[in-house]
């Protein structure tokens, strides 16, 4: 409420806009998280709108004046450019805490069942690459929406680094994918043979 923030300072406001985002950030992520799924949290939405209108003409391919900003909405001066900065920071911020969702999911193996001496039924292994494929799917869809998309055009026309370094993770995520949606209808097909297995030796 703009009202209770009389009397703040710029960079109060900001410090406490910034907590807000990232508490918003860490409930999305949890949710997911309570679900089996990897969400991944969007930058604020006027950080992605303010990207938009910085750079209309590459987002809509427009011209100023035509689909673009009227002429001279674009001249940039010590505030924009400050401001420009701003909505670079927070967005690689969004880009960081994606790459590690994503590494996290990425390094997970099967034979991580194995560990601390665990005995797993024979169905175990298609239980996790059916989780994996489900996990895997869903980060691709998301990087497919809108908003993702945005943040990473506004990135790559700013020449962020971190652009090319989430391209190569992003085709890591499609060969993972694959691969998991491949074992997926291979190991289903086993399926009613590992249920026999294990109805046999109960």
């Amino acid at each position: 409420n703009p009202a209770n923030q009389r009397g703040w300072s710029e960079l109060v406001q900001k410090e406490l806009m910034d907590k807000f985002h990232a508490y918003l950030a860490s409930l999305h992520v949890t949710a997911g998280l309570m679900r089996g799924q990897t969400l991944l949290p969007l930058p604020p939405k006027e950080s992605v709108q303010d990207s938009m209108s910085a750079n209309r003409g590459t987002f809509f391919g427009g011209q100023p004046g035509a689909n673009g900003p009227p002429p001279g909405a674009g001249v940039s001066g010590p505030s924009s450019a400050a401001s420009s900065k701003d909505r670079v920071h927070v967005l690689e911020g969004a880009v960081i805490t994606w790459t590690k969702q994503v590494r996290h999911v990425l390094k997970q193996e099967p034979e991580n069942v194995f560990k601390d001496g665990q005995n797993p039924e024979p169905t175990a292994e298609l239980h996790f690459w059916r989780s994996r494929a489900d996990n895997l799917n869903a980060i691709h869809n998301q990087l497919q929406m809108d908003g993702v998309k945005r943040v990473l055009k506004f990135l790559e026309t700013n020449k962020s680094t971190y652009i090319t370094p989430f391209s190569h993770l992003q085709k890591e995520v499609e060969d993972a994918r694959e691969e998991a949606n491949d074992n997926v209808r291979f190991l289903a097909t086993l399926d009613p043979h590992f249920k026999r297995l294990m109805d046999s030796g109960a």
